[in-house]
This record gives C-alpha cells, structure tokens and sequence, in this order.
C-alpha cells in the first residue's frame, strides 16, 4: 500500500509530538511527588522510553504486529529492519511512542517506594511482553488498515488506545500498587487519610500543557495520514480535555467551595484519554459529554481508591484506566456506527466493546499481578522504610543537592531542639550566605538560653513558656522530672495537654480554658504526664511581651504530698467520725463548762435527740433529775482537778417502767500542749446483757451441780435415778409434774413410764395416752428442746394437748435410743411460767435428756450383751465343732484363751483340762505322726496367714478320729498382740468315704482296662476271618470261579453287605477300645485339605450312589490349603459323620461336608444332610457308646452306636468342640470347630 510523503511526515511530526509527552509525564509526576524523589521519577521517565523502545523494536513490535497466528500472536517482525517503505518505518516509530506512553503511565502510579531495579523489570515485562500481545489482538493489521487480530476481528473499536495503551498501563499500575502497598505515612489505622503534597505544582502544570499539546499527535496521528479527519480529531480532542477540567472544577466549586490542583489537572488528561478511543466517530457535544464523564469517572475511581487505602502517587489508575474504560465504552454509545464500519449494531457494538474491556483487565491485571507478585517474592521490589524516608533521590541515586542539605540540617535541628548543631556552610552558594547567617542567629539564642537555662536549671518545680496560640515555648528540667516528657517532646505541644479537664481527668483541657481562668490566679489543677497519670497541681499563669509577641510564663508545683496529707487528715477525721457513730457504746466529750463538744450517734438517740442539736449544750438539757446532773457535775470537777481517769466499773439504774439496766462509766481527761485538762472524754458502756449472762451462767452452774450429785449418788438403781432427776426438774425449773414418756407412734400410743407431780392431774405410771393429744406429740414435731411459758396465748392453744389437759406452761425434749425417736422428757404446770422460760432452761433440760438417754442406752445394751452371750452359749453347745480362742504376744508366748465346751464330745477330755493346760491338745490329743505338721501349720498361722490342715486325734478311750483344723489370726491394735480364732471339725465319716471312693475307682479303672483289652482281642480275631469271607464272596461275585446265577448273585451280595458291616463295626470297636485305652497318639504333620476332602469323598460316594444321594464338599478360599493335624483321625471323623449321614438320610437327598475359617485362631468341619433328623430327647445320650436313637426310622440301618462317640472323643483329644443341630424330617448339621495350626511346606506341596 503506497502512501505519500505529506502522510509520512505527519506521521513523524505527531509521533515527536506523542514522544513529547514524555517531557510532559516527567513534568506531571516530579511536580506531583516530593522533591527527594523527584530526581528519581525523571530518571524512570527516561529509561522507560528507552528500554521500552528497544524492546519493541527486539520483540514488541513482531508480537504486535508480525504476521498473526489465528489473531493471537505474531511471529515475524522480531528485530525489526528499516529495509522497508518509509511511511512503515514512520508507522513503527509512531507505534514505539505509543509503547512508550503506556509504559510511563506505570512510572507515576508507584512512584516514591518502588526500587530501580524493580522498576526496570516491570518495564521489561509490560513493553515486551503484555501490551505487544494485547495490542495484536486489538490492532494487528491496522498498517494495512486490516483487522486481523481476533479482538479486532470482532469489531473492537480502539481508534487510538484508550483501552491498549491507557487501560493496559493502569492494570498493570493496578496490580504494582497492590504488590508494593501504600506509601508511608498515606493511611494511618483509625485515621482519615493523609494527602502527601507535590514539591512543584506549576511544574505539574507545565507537564499537563505539554501532554495536552503531545495528545493532538496522539489521535491526530493515529489516522496514518494527513486527511480530511485529523481537524475533527484534533478539536474533539480539545473539546475533550476542555470539559474533563471543567467538570471536575464544577464539581469541586459545589461540593468543597475549593478547587484541588491535581484534580483538575488529572480532569484534563481523563477528558483526553476518553477521546482516545472515539475521537473521528463522535460530534463536538458528544466529545464533551465524554470528556465530561471522564473527569467524573476520574475522581469516583479515585475516592475509591483512597477508601481502598490503594496509593496512587499521582492518580495514574483513575485518569488512565478509570477515564479508559468510560471512553472505550463511549464508543458504542456515542459513535458513528457508519464511520465506524464494523457492521454490527449499538448493541452488539456494546457487547463487543466490554468484551475488550474485560479481556484487557484479565490479561493486563491478572498476567501482571501473577509475575509481579511472583517477582516480589524472589526479590523484593520496595525499597526500605529508611530508604523511603530519606528519599530515592539519595537512596537509589546518591544525589544530593545544597537546599536539600540545609533543609535536612534544618530538619534535624527542629526535631531535636538541639541549638548547639550548625549547618554546613558551602561558600560561594546563595545557600552558604544563607546557612553563615542562620548559623549566627543560631549563636545569638544560645547565649541567651544559656543564660535563661542557668536561672531555671535546679529549680524544682516546672518553669514553663508558651505563645499565645497555647504551644510550649520552653521546658525546664524541673517540668520534665514531673511531667515526664523530655523538652524536646514537650516543646511546640499544646500548653493544654498538660491540664487534664476537670470534668473527665484523663482527657486533656479544653484549649480556650486557662485563657479564661488561669491568667494571674494560683488554682490547683490536675495534670498529665506522659503515661496519661494524672497529679494534683498548683498552676501560676503570668503574662508578658517578648518584642511584638505575647508570651506566658507558668510556674507548676507538684502538690502531691501535700494533697496526701490533706487527704489522710480528713480520711481519718472521717474515719473517726463513723467509729464513734457505729460503736454502740456512749461516747462524748465535754469542756470544762459541761458543754458537750462530741458525741456519737448512740448517745444522742438514747437522750432523743441528735448529734447536731445536743453539740453545746449541757446534762442539764438532756437529764431531768437534778440529783443526777449534781453528781456529773462533782465527777467532772473531780476528773479536772485530779487530771486522773474515773472508773465506774458496775452502775445500776432502774427505768421508768421498772426494768433494771447495768453500766459501766469511764471519764479521761484530755490535757492540751500546756499540760491543762481542756476537755473530758467519757465512755459509757451498758452491761445489761453482760449481767444477765453472768446471772444465767451461775443459774447453770448450780442446776449441774445439782445434776451431778443425783448422778454421782451411789445406791440408787435405775428407776430411783430417773425419779432424782424429775423431781430435781420441777425444783429448779418451778413448775408441778416431771415425765419420761415411751412412745409408740405405730399404735398412737403414749406410755408413761416414769412421773413425778406436786399436784394432782390425774396421770399415773405405766398409763396409756392417744399420743396425739398430749404435749409429747408437740415435742416430737419441734424435733428437738422446746418450751411455751403461756401456752393459751400461743400458736399451741388449738392444738388437742391443750384442750383435754389445759397445761399452761410446759418445756420438753425428745429422748432418742441409737438415733431412734424413744420419747419425751417433759415438765409442765397448769399455770403460766413467771418469769417466763429462757434460753438457759432449755440447755437445762437439753442436759437431763441427753442423761436419760445415755441412761437407756446403757440399760438397752446390757441388756443386749446378756441375751447375745446366752444364745452364742446355746450355739456352741449345740454345734459338733468346737471353737477355739488363743492370745500370743509378740514372742509367742500363750497369755490367755478359751475353748467351747463340746471339744468332751470330740476329745473325750473334759473342758477345763484344756484350759488349765494348753500344751496338753498339741502334745497329748494330736497323733504322735501328725504333731510335726500340726506345729509347722500353727508356726505359719502365727505369721500373719490363715490355714487349714486334716490330722487324726487320738480321743480319752483310745479310738483314733480325723479332724479339720481352719484358724485365722488378727493382730490388735491396741496391744500388738495376735489373737488365733479356730474351728475344729471331725471328719472321721468323709475321710473313710473319700477312702471308698478312691478304691472304687480304682477298681472301674481295671475293669475298663480289662474290657478294652477283651475287645481288642476279640476284634482282632474276628476281623481276620471277616476279611476272608468277604474276599472270596467278592471273588464268586465277579466269577473267578466260573458263573454263577442271579440268585447265587443275590446271596453272594448279602453275604458280602453283612460282613462289611461286621467288619466296620468291628473297625469301630478296634477304635474305641484304642481311645479308652489311651494308646492313640495324635500326630502334627502337615495335611493337604483338599486330598483329605478326596480321600473321605471316595471313600462314601459308593454308598451315596447307591442310594441316589448327592454327595458334595466345599474348601473356605481363605483358609490355608495345608494345616498341620493327624490326616488319619480326621479321615475317621469325617467318614464316621459323613456314612451316618449317608446311612440316614433317604433317597434322593443330599450330603455336604465342608471346611471354612471360623476366625483367625480356629477353622471348622460341617457335615449336612436333608436325612431323617435327631429328637430332642436322643441329644443327651446321641454320642454315648453303643447307643442310637430308637425309632421306625432308624431300623434297617445297621450300626454299632460307636461312630459319633469315636467322633466325639477325637473332637476331645484335638482340643476341639463338637456342636449338633437337629429338626426331624429336616436333617442334621454336625459342626466341629478345632484350633487352626497352619504351615507352608514347600516339600510337602512339589
């Protein structure tokens, strides 16, 4: 395609003026940024340019626009050569400015905090890698004014990138922002965030007219050629831009009433991105409309951000990538579908369009966040916290200049408050003229501070200055040691923060109050220090005029101690005051008129009045016997003169109403600094209660001392003792009738067992009361002393008790046998108690009931003992054993013992010879060959275990007799002797049975030897000519010796069927007599389970066959095929089970054996058949020798009865365990589990 070289140059004019806008991105973001990074953000704008152009030119450019793989990559073009048409050669180097463009958006986003070398990589993998890729899928073929790439292809319309140069650097701004995080200091938890202000902001201006100017190559360029459109790109482009700024002033002018700098210069570039994508297909208003929209897009994607806490440094994602999507979605709202010529409709021109959109940010955001971030991790791409703080004009470049080392210095100096550092002085600079006089004013003030400090140096309390505006001038040590902050943190503080508010003491004071209250006035405050403790303090505020500026000066003392002190007098004055008010004695004070200076609330009340109104006043007022008030008057005078205390240990004072009340009175006198008696102190204590207690307590006293003689009375019997007791209770306690009572509550029932009365009530001993209408039943449901000195004016008086005897005054207890309810101890008169009962004469009868029922308790179990000692007598007189006690001490020695009386009937010596001699059982009754045993038995039993040994007595008239001798031994606690308890039993009879006994077995075991010999020699002898017979009828019933007829056939048959059965039973008894005999011998070799199921299933399948029974067997897979056993009695069993089954099953029916694994330890032979079945009665004798079950379906089956009890003996013998189930006419099931012995041999399976 040839184009002209009016079309090229314009194409290199706009792609200078694309390239110019590198300038302008420079401009934006060093202007924008603070000064010690903006060396840093130019040097990244320049080597973005380079490298990226390089890249495209190596790689870029071939991915870009090479020749297209299906539209998603190219694969010609790499390292591209100028051996070309010019106006491709002008089109490349219009394309590496667009790369460019895209690359630097990166640069301003994350400016400040990103490293160099980091930065190179980003640009490394954007202009190599993401936006070439991208801008094939939109832009491929666009040379030739083809759409070739598959986003093209679809109709995406991008005219001059929007979307693959703005969209693609703002998602990959996007995805760096995220990586590397937000400046420091940007936002601080639990704070709004803090906006980082540009170094040059006319600068940044500057780089916002050169992108303008740069944008009209921009899109003017993007048309390839100088044609009739350029002009409306260009003044849409202006309209653009134009309506961008005015939007976002517009919009700050009614909503902040001020207008932000870098706002309406990003409203500017978001209008102009916006037009990118549609510059040539929209109108004039359209392109305002969009770049109106943009602007507004710009700042919600901003305000998104910064509640995101995402930091953009110079709002590079909402101008590039914000106001990009809006103008590449613009496109098919407000562009001319025709100019267009994509052919599809608005709608699907939508679509299209935010399929790109969407597709861009997949592949540009998430491509770039995955190798970011994976970049990140190997090597960080963030420069240090230290390193971001000084500057990466130092940090990354070692650049430096001579303001920015003064205003370090300067920096430095306002930090520390430190006026003995100078700043470097650099001739032959501005700077150095400057940094020579500031040193100079520098000199100035320390002389003077020096002068000041040498005045407030050791001052104790803080000296303190400050402006008018209330921030802390100077700080004096004496302020620093009370308030804890260092001058240098104090200084250019607010006064305030010093003062805690006097409503809330640990928030600071309000600003405005000591302008308004602490001018010229001492007042003591709380201060703060700086752990946010607050201290009582004394505050002097005086002002003064240093020049034309109003300072204070404040003197502060810590007051601390002596708020204490004022603290701890009134606490204790306080303290004092509610001692005296709560102490229950009378306390008050007098002066030497008789005026009452004191007093507590106790007194005032007693004297009806209070404490406010008896304070000077005299006796006089508050006492109307002057008798008294004489007598306090001559105690009071006595007390001043003496100046000695006066001691009243007991006053007794009758009351108007007849009550009589005990005191105790002291009065001190209180003698003053001159040694004069200036008050009285006098304190009064009522020892009523103390009286009365002392009366009470010597009222008991003598009531057990009078218990005691009637207890300690010698002579008295029971009865006599109880009737003592009662009469001693109605003495003491006044009244008329004394009562033990038995009740049984069963019956209702209350018997009066002891009573002793003054008066008449008609009660007599042994008489039966209802229980529940007497006062006992009153006792009983108190459940413990009790007493009612009227009862007709009690809670008692419907009771029945009261109705049917009309008692008055009454006072019991319950008496209680082994915590058993036994009855009542009561008291009682027919008339009031004067005075009425008190707490004493329930203790009192408390008493006498816990001696009545110790009493009883003793009765009772005397009783007890008597009965249980005559019957044990009646027990060992009755039983045949005798019983034995012995008590050994430590070294053994016999101290003591008893024997029960029949050892005559078993000894035939009397009692009292074993008793008077010990010795005599062991050396004269136990026979002379058993003594020995007897001894070692008894010498064990005393070393602490029990036993039990048989040996023979020899008995008074000479006859021998066995014994059982069972003994234990206990050791007591209390004398650490051992005691012997033994029982003696003859067992002459049993040991003459067990004797029998033996001898019969014996001689069954000889007879059974004898038998099993017998049939082993008889089954030997008939075994012999048994097998002859059957041989040579075999042999005529095949014809050896010539033919025979069917009826000699028929004979021979018989013959041969009867001596086979003969001779298997013959076999069966061999066996039998072998097992009883015990010459069978079980081997362990190994046994193939298989062969052993052939060898038995051959052996019987002729007789099933006969019979028309189907005979099968069955191996388990998972037992082992080889099992270490005897295979000659397992043979046997199995053929014993399996021909009885045979035999008894009928016709046409069915046998099965089989082996299986039970568990791992065991495995199992099973025998079944459908034959005629067990009875529940044959069960108990099936596997007895010689016997079968009796009935028409076993006749005609000829057997020995031996089989199954051969089986179950060598089930026995293996260890095994045989089991049966049974049901008539359903067959039988044999089951025999036996223990599982398995072995692999090797040998024995080849």
């Amino acid at each position: 395609m040839n184009q002209s070289l009016l079309d090229t140059a314009w194409v290199l004019l706009c792609s200078g003026l694309v390239f110019l806008m590198q300038a302008g991105f420079t401009c934006l973001e060093s202007g924008l940024t603070r000064s010690k990074n903006s060396i840093n953000v130019a040097i990244k704008n320049l080597i973005d340019i380079g490298l990226s152009v390089l890249l495209f030119w190596a790689f870029g450019y071939g991915l870009m626009f090479g020749l297209s793989q299906a539209g998603w990559v190219g694969s010609s073009g790499f390292f591209w050569s100028t051996e070309t048409t010019p106006h491709l050669i002008a089109f490349f180097i219009f394309q590496a400015m667009f790369c460019g463009t895209a690359t630097t958006i990166l640069s301003g986003a994350i400016a400040e905090r990103i490293n160099f070398k980091g930065y190179t990589i980003m640009v490394v993998l954007l202009s190599g890698l993401i936006y070439p890729i991208f801008g094939h899928w939109a832009w491929n073929g666009a040379a030739d004014g083809d759409k070739i790439g598959w986003l093209g292809h679809w109709g995406f319309v991008d005219f001059a990138g929007s979307t693959v140069v703005h969209s693609v650097g703002g998602w990959i701004s996007l995805a760096a922002v995220l990586v590397i995080g937000p400046r420091m200091g940007r936002f601080v938890a639990g704070a709004r965030p803090n906006k980082i202000p540009g170094s040059n902001m006319p600068l940044a201006v500057l780089g916002v007219f050169l992108l303008w100017l740069g944008w009209f190559g921009f899109n003017g360029g993007s048309t390839l050629s100088l044609n009739d459109r350029v002009p409306v790109i260009i003044f849409n482009t202006i309209l653009a831009g134009s309506a961008g700024s005015t939007a976002v002033l517009l919009f700050d002018w009614r909503t902040y009433g001020r207008f932000q700098v870098e706002l309406l210069m990003n409203g500017v570039l978001a209008g102009l991105v916006a037009i990118t994508a549609s510059a040539p297909f929209v109108s004039p208003l359209s392109a305002i409309v969009i770049g109106a929209v943009g602007g507004f897009v710009m700042m919600a994607v901003d305000f998104t951000l910064e509640k995101f806490e995402i930091d953009d440094a110079v709002g590079a994602i909402p101008v590039h990538l914000g106001a990009g999507i809006w103008g590449t979605l613009a496109v098919a709202i407000f562009g001319n579908l025709t100019l267009m010529g994509t052919g599809l409709t608005r709608l699907e021109q939508a679509g299209v369009q935010l399929a790109g959109i969407i597709v861009c940010g997949l592949w540009a955001f998430g491509l770039g966040y995955l190798l970011i971030k994976s970049i990140d991790r190997r090597r960080p791409l963030r420069v240090s916290l230290e390193d971001e703080q000084i500057g990466l004009n130092v940090s990354e470049h070692g650049a430096t200049t001579e303001i920015l080392d003064f205003l370090k210095a300067m920096e430095h100096q306002a930090a520390t408050g430190d006026i003995n550092l100078r700043v470097p002085v650099e001739p032959f600079t501005e700077i150095g003229q400057m940094a020579g006089l500031y040193n100079k004013v520098l000199d100035a003030l320390q002389k003077a501070v020096m002068t000041t400090e040498a005045i407030v140096r050791d001052i104790q309390d803080g000296i303190i200055t400050f402006s008018k505006d209330g921030l802390l001038t100077s700080f004096n040590p004496g302020a620093e040691a009370m308030f804890g902050f260092s001058a240098a943190q104090a200084i250019g503080q607010p006064f305030s923060m010093l003062l805690a508010s006097p409503n809330e003491a640990h928030h600071p004071l309000d600003p405005s109050f000591w302008s308004l209250n602490l001018i010229g006035r001492r007042q003591e405050l709380a201060g703060v220090r700086c752990d946010h403790s607050t201290f009582p303090l004394e505050v002097l505020i005086s002002q003064g005029q240093v020049g034309n500026e109003i300072l204070f000066t404040g003197v502060l003392q810590d007051i601390t101690e002596r708020k204490l002190a004022e603290d701890l007098i009134k606490n204790q004055r306080a303290f004092l005051r509610q001692v005296i008010d709560i102490n229950p004695h009378f306390i008050f004070a007098k002066d030497r008129q008789g005026r009452f200076t004191l007093a507590n609330k106790s007194f005032a009340h007693a004297h009806g009045t209070t404490v406010e109104q008896l304070i000077g006043k005299t006796d006089a007022a508050i006492i109307n016997n002057q008798a008294t008030v004489a007598q306090y008057q001559r105690d009071d005078l006595t007390v001043i003169t003496s100046k000695r205390d006066l001691f009243y240990p007991e006053q007794r004072i009758e009351k108007p109403d007849g009550t009589i009340s005990w005191r105790q009175t002291i009065k001190r006198p209180l003698i003053n600094d001159a040694g004069e008696v200036d008050q009285l102190l006098c304190v009064v204590t009522d020892i009523t209660d103390q009286k009365k207690a002392e009366q009470s307590l010597q009222n008991q006293i003598e009531r057990m001392r009078a218990l005691y003689e009637v207890f300690s009375t010698a002579g008295l019997s029971f009865e006599e003792q109880i009737e003592a007791v009662l009469s001693l209770g109605c003495r003491l306690l006044n009244l008329d009738v004394g009562i033990v009572s038995r009740i049984d509550e069963t019956n209702n029932q209350c018997q009066v067992q002891h009573i002793v009365r003054s008066v008449a009530v008609g009660l007599e001993k042994e008489q039966i009361l209802p229980f529940d209408k007497t006062p006992c039943h009153i006792t009983l449901a108190h459940k413990d002393a009790m007493s009612i000195s009227h009862m007709g004016q009690s809670e008692w008086r419907t009771h029945p008790s009261y109705e049917k005897t009309k008692i008055e005054s009454y006072i019991g207890t319950p008496i209680r046998i082994n915590k058993q309810r036994y009855g009542t101890l009561n008291f009682f008169s027919m008339t009031p108690k004067t005075p009425p009962f008190e707490p004493v004469d329930l203790d009192f009868i408390h008493l006498m009931g816990n001696w009545i029922n110790a009493t009883l308790e003793q009765q009772l179990s005397a009783k007890e003992i008597q009965d249980s000692e005559a019957r044990l007598r009646q027990v060992l007189a009755s039983v045949s054993a005798h019983i034995y006690m012995t008590e050994f001490t430590q070294e053994g020695q016999l101290v003591n013992g008893y024997i029960s009386p029949n050892v005559e009937n078993l000894t035939g010596y009397p009692q009292t010879k074993f008793l008077a001699d010990w010795s005599f059982w062991p050396t004269q009754v136990i026979h002379p060959d058993d003594r020995a045993d007897a001894a070692k038995q008894a010498k064990m039993l005393l070393g602490g275990g029990n036993s039990e040994i048989e040996y023979r007595l020899i008995r008074a008239d000479g006859e021998i007799v066995w014994v059982r001798d069972s003994g234990r031994v206990e050791t007591h606690i209390d004398s650490q002797n051992r005691y012997i308890y033994g029982v003696v039993i003859e067992i002459t009879h049993q040991k003459a049975a067990e004797q029998a006994l033996i001898e019969a077995h014996e001689r069954a075991m000889e007879a059974s030897r004898l038998k099993s010999e017998l049939l082993a020699n008889v089954s030997h002898d008939l075994k012999t000519p048994l097998g002859a017979i059957y041989g040579y009828t075999e042999m005529l019933q095949v014809g050896v010796y010539g033919p025979i007829t069917n009826e000699q056939k028929k004979i021979t048959y018989s013959i041969m069927e009867s001596a086979g059965q003969l001779l298997n039973f013959v076999n069966n008894l061999l066996d039998q007599a072998r097992i009883e005999s015990g010459n069978v011998t079980l081997k362990k070799v190994p046994v193939s389970l298989k062969e052993l199921a052939e060898m038995v299933y051959f052996s019987t399948n002729v007789d099933a066959t006969a019979k028309h029974i189907n005979l099968t067997y069955d191996i388990d897979p998972n037992l082992s095929p080889i099992i270490d056993g005897d295979i000659y009695w397992l043979r046997q069993i199995l053929i014993n089970l399996v021909g009885n089954a045979i035999k008894f099953t009928p016709q046409n029916g069915s046998v099965e054996f089989k082996f299986y694994l039970s568990d791992a330890s065991n495995w199992v032979i099973q025998v079944s058949d459908t034959g005629i079945g067990i009875p529940d009665a044959a069960r108990a004798y099936i596997f007895e020798p010689f016997r079968q079950v009796d009935g028409t379906a076993t006749r005609g089956n000829f057997g020995s009865g031996l089989g199954l009890s051969i089986v179950h003996k060598l089930t026995q013998m293996m260890e095994g365990r045989l089991e049966l189930q049974s049901k008539l006419d359903a067959g039988s099931t044999f089951t025999i589990t036996l223990p599982l012995i398995t072995a692999y041999h090797q040998q024995y399976e080849s």
